[in-house]
């Protein structure tokens, strides 16, 4: 198929210099370099079109408007520090409006932010199938006029590490996930469908675990829209686990539609049209209790009832991350969300912060009945004695400034 590709590239730093000089024509460097073939390039579908399998293309900040096909080839195509917010935030593949932004069936695609996608019958953002591996990526503002505004994955992909904001479709706007895809470690927020499946709509056998799926809304209109789930809608024997699914603005936090979903250790609360529509019972190790999330809405405070609490079978894949970068598990089992909390040790308020207000926070829980359900009274005994006393308040004083 032939794609129509229109560019428009803006710099940061040196990569927009024009090279002039007396008796020199100008120049305009090229941002985007094929790392294995030492080939730079104007556009990203240029260096995808000269590249072959196995080659590595990285690309500067900027703003590219374009609309990207891997053309099947086994590529990796990433910023240049896919880890690093800041590099993500400003190296941006806009889809201008037309079409879906990146399609691919092979590779890996990380460290961009993706938008402006339209497409009226497939993914707006990532179209996604074969064993192509999206992670890292910020996919916001894409429109799809049906599903999968986000992200629509297919057979083997995996869709790991991002955060998935702010896409609207008719159905799964978040991230339509079918076959044997593996959606994990991703944020998953402010979703909008019209009909149903605001944050993730997972079929055949496709298996959404450790996702933190919150504020996502499903409308509820059309047929299937009164039975809709704002956070999941699940059918046929797809995969549910150690999810965080809550504050759904509309519908249902987790639809379970067939026999052979299997849901468990799970977080769902306070979802507006109640957290479970199900006639197959819900997860037995489900969590429906407040996960205590910190001001972003993403990490686990330290009082979090989801810290070790979810699927203890999970062997994380080789140099799997949270949603941060850091171990998957931490503490013997894994959390349940995005987020492995690392416990700051002197940390006693759970700020991430080690200083005076963690003193005084000990201070204030002097002989504070320990291992009796309150919280805060087990995180004031920083010395693990079963007493909180002075000595919690030294132990917290020896730390001060570690985990700054």
């Amino acid at each position: 198929m032939t794609r129509t590709v229109q560019v428009t590239v803006s710099f940061i730093g040196l990569a927009g210099l024009l090279v002039c000089g007396p008796g020199a024509s100008a120049v305009l460097a090229q941002p985007v370099h094929n790392l294995t073939q030492g080939t730079d390039h104007l556009t990203i579908q240029a260096a995808i079109d000269s590249a072959v399998a196995g080659d590595e293309i990285e690309v500067d900040p900027g703003t590219y408007v374009e609309n990207i096909d891997f053309l099947d080839k086994d590529i990796n195509v990433h910023s240049t520090d896919p880890l690093d917010p800041t590099i993500v935030a400003g190296t941006i593949i806009d889809g201008g409006g037309g079409d879906t932004v990146v399609v691919l069936s092979a590779g890996t695609l990380s460290g961009f932010t993706i938008t402006e996608g339209f497409s009226a019958q497939r993914a707006a953002g990532v179209y996604a199938t074969g064993t192509a591996v999206v992670s890292h990526n910020v996919i916001t503002g894409n429109d799809g006029a049906w599903e999968g505004a986000g992200v629509t994955a297919k057979n083997t992909v995996v869709v790991s590490n991002n955060w998935i904001t702010n896409n609207v479709a008719w159905i799964a706007s978040g991230v339509h996930a079918r076959d044997d895809s593996l959606v994990k470690n991703n944020y998953i927020a402010s979703n909008i469908a019209i009909a149903g499946a605001g944050g993730v709509r997972a079929r055949e056998h496709s298996t959404i675990r450790n996702n933190t799926i919150v504020f996502n809304r499903a409308l509820g209109l059309g047929p299937i829209g009164p039975f809709s789930g704002g956070g999941i809608y699940s059918q046929d024997s797809a995969v549910l686990l150690s999810n965080i699914v809550a504050f759904s603005g509309a519908r249902w936090g987790m639809v379970i539609a067939s026999e052979n979903v299997t849901a468990d250790y799970n977080c769902v609360f306070g979802n507006a049209g109640g957290d479970y529509l199900s006639d197959f019972g819900i997860g037995r190790h489900d969590l429906n209790v407040d996960p205590l999330l910190e001001e972003d809405n993403l990490h686990l405070t330290a009082a979090s009832p989801c810290i070790d609490a979810g699927d203890p079978d999970l062997e994380p894949s080789a140099k799997e991350t949270d949603i941060d970068g850091e171990d998957r598990i931490l503490d013997g089992q894994v959390d349940i969300g995005c987020d492995e909390f690392a416990f700051c040790e002197g940390g006693a308020n759970g700020d991430g912060n080690v200083d005076p207000l963690d003193s005084g926070f000990v201070l204030a829980r002097f002989g504070c009945p320990v291992g009796t359900g309150d919280p805060s009274c087990d995180a004031a005994d920083q010395n693990g004695d079963g007493v909180v006393d002075p000595l919690d308040v030294g132990f917290v004083l020896a730390r001060f400034g570690t985990c700054d």
